[in-house]
């Protein structure tokens, strides 16, 4: 090799070599007796740190030209923390990284009002914390931020976000008391999952526009709940198995849509659904104690909607456009059926309904599906069973052949030999 290309080569492997030093300093961690830290994020503790009970997050370490601004708890810094049970979070800290908090002992926890952003698990399973107050700086709380947090049974929010985060309290079973700001539109799914001891929602401000899919599934406590004329949306299962629920009520300009199986297995006793537009398939199945029903204006009831409410005697349903596939099938006690304005009634909508002993098919009934009213209770020499009146002088041609059972009897209120 020539002098020429060995100094080169010397050249490059010291240049090299600077690199490796420089990015080695870099990785490296700084610490005190208690924090580990770099490039302004408190990334862990020390083993002394590990092992104390109470801790003061710092906003500066060192002192004069050396002193480093904190403005972060990074990711899983405090994760699976045994010893600690107070933390207290200096003002100029800005952000709680992600599972920052994971599984920790922690039952205190102070934040400043300088924090802006709370990421997603910081806090999950943290079984000891008992309450949080947060400030109105907070901009962004991720998903799941408090998840299982056994303990927690106090929550303040001061402001600052308009959407309650996916699963954020999920399985928070001793939730009590929640406070949320003005202008939150919507709660995202699994929000409240089996938080068992709320017994309402009205921490809920008038804002809320959406309440998402398995928001309050499992929320047993929960007893009444009045919705603001905002509601819009109620996602698919938002209160399902919400068996303490016996009252639901809706305001009456608030056109909103039910999803599916929303109310499903809940306690609820009587329905007036005025204000909504259109209930999903399951809404209402399973809820053995409902009474009465009344529904005014709703554009289509789902399919198996009120499927096995064993307890409904009376229903009432006036400018509904469609009654969907087996809606109130199995509805045993069902014996009181006023329908005004029905368009279209479809298969099965009345099926095993056997307490079911007269109605009256208004003329307004375009379309009626396949066995509406099958396993009803059946005329017999020995007595009659259901009777149906229609305001038809004959079955409209749209009307499936099998609409009715043969051992029923119907009344053709217009034909010309009618009583």
């Amino acid at each position: 090799m020539s002098k020429k290309n060995l100094k080169s080569a010397i050249l490059l492997l010291a240049v090299l070599c600077m690199v490796f030093v420089f990015a080695a300093c870099e990785d490296n961690e700084l610490k005190d007796e208690t924090f580990l830290f770099k490039n302004g994020v408190i990334t862990g503790l020390t083993e002394e740190g590990l092992k104390k009970t109470e801790l003061v997050v710092p906003a500066v370490f060192g002192e004069g030209a050396e002193a480093e601004t904190i403005t972060e708890i990074g990711i899983f810094a405090f994760k699976d923390t045994t010893a600690l049970k107070k933390i207290t979070i200096s003002e100029g800290i800005k952000v709680i990284g992600n599972g920052a908090f994971w599984d920790s002992s922690v039952e205190t926890v102070i934040l400043p009002e300088s924090l802006e952003s709370i990421g997603s698990t910081a806090f999950s399973k943290c079984l000891s914390l008992k309450d949080i107050n947060i400030h109105s700086a907070v901009k962004s709380i991720g998903n799941y931020a408090f998840q299982s947090c056994t303990s927690l049974e106090t929550v303040v929010i001061e402001s600052g976000f308009t959407t309650v985060p996916v699963g954020i309290f999920s399985a928070c079973s001793n939730l009590k008391s929640v406070t949320l700001p003005a202008g939150v539109t919507a709660v995202g799914n699994g929000a409240f999952t089996d938080c068992d001891k709320l017994e309402d929602i009205s921490f809920l401000p008038a804002s809320v526009e959406t309440i998402g899919a398995d928001a309050f599934v499992g929320c047993d406590g929960i007893k009444t709940i009045e919705f603001s004329s905002n509601i819009k949306t109620i996602e698919a299962r938002a209160f399902r198995y919400c068996t303490g629920l016996t009252s639901v009520t809706f305001a009456g300009d608030s056109q909103a849509v039910i999803g599916e199986s929303a109310f499903q297995g809940c306690g609820i006793t009587s329905l007036d659904l005025k204000g909504v537009t259109s209930v999903g398939a399951n809404a209402f199945k399973a809820n053995a104690k409902l009474e009465t029903v009344e529904i005014n204006g709703v554009k289509t009831i789902g399919e198996t909607a009120f499927t096995e409410c064993t307890a409904l005697v009376t229903l009432k349903l006036n400018n509904v456009e469609t009654i969907g596939e087996s809606a109130f099938y199995g509805c045993t006690s069902l014996a009181n059926v006023t329908l005004a304005n029905v368009v279209n009634i479809e298969t099965r909508a009345f099926r095993n309904c056997t307490s079911l002993l007269e109605i009256t098919i208004p003329e307004t009934v375009e379309n009626m599906g396949s066995n509406v009213f099958q396993g009803c209770k059946a005329t017999t020499d020995e007595e009659v069973g259901l009777v149906i009146s229609c305001e038809f002088a004959e079955k409209p041609a749209a009307w499936k052949n099998n609409w009715a059972p043969a051992n029923v009897k119907v009344v053709w209120l217009k034909a010309e030999n009618a009583d």
